[in-house]
């Protein structure tokens, strides 16, 4: 795997190769998620013990997305050398790096089995994100104007942002009655 390479190599130095193990990294991982929760991957054979591993899976498939946000943290942070979010990227970037926050948003709420105090914070953090990628957009019209699919991605996020609030409410109500 990749990812043990981050650890060998300076981000000060070897800068794009950095971002591009810890996002191709944050990709695998994702996909790895992506197959486990749908069940894609060998090793079940019978729904008896499909039933059996639930719980399993959940914990695998919930490993496997905090490796992904992780490394899409470690490409994100590689912006952000002073700890502030990237006010502008450059052009060629802009694109993969909304990806990153885009995928690291999406990958919290797909989490498995959470207790729901653990949902809320997830779904709370997705929000930020969204909201992010969407003053993102509105600092840099030119990321939208210039390619399609993250113009449609940016719509996309504006509907998520819109939408997330009433679930915080629903989820924290559904916390405040157990």
């Amino acid at each position: 795997m990749l990812a043990p390479l981050l650890d060998q190599l300076s981000p000060k130095v070897y800068v794009a190769f950095w971002r591009q193990c810890s996002y191709t990294s944050a990709e695998i991982y994702q996909e790895l998620f992506e197959l486990k929760a749908k069940g894609k991957t060998p090793g079940i054979h019978t729904l008896e013990e499909e039933e059996a591993v639930d719980v399993r899976k959940a914990a695998r498939c919930n490993e496997l997305a905090r490796s992904a946000i992780k490394y899409y943290g470690i490409f994100l942070d590689s912006y952000q050398p002073d700890g502030r979010v990237a006010e502008k990227v450059e052009k060629e970037h802009a694109s993969t790096y909304l990806n990153a926050k885009l995928n690291r948003a999406r990958l919290r709420m797909k989490m498995l089995g959470l207790p729901i105090e653990d949902r809320i914070n997830a779904h709370r953090q997705a929000l930020g994100e969204y909201e992010e990628i969407l003053e993102y957009g509105q600092r840099n019209p030119e990321v939208a104007e210039n390619d399609a699919s993250m113009s449609l991605e940016l719509k996309l996020c504006s509907e998520m942002a819109a939408l997330l609030p009433s679930k915080l409410a629903r989820l924290t109500k559904l916390q405040r009655s157990a």
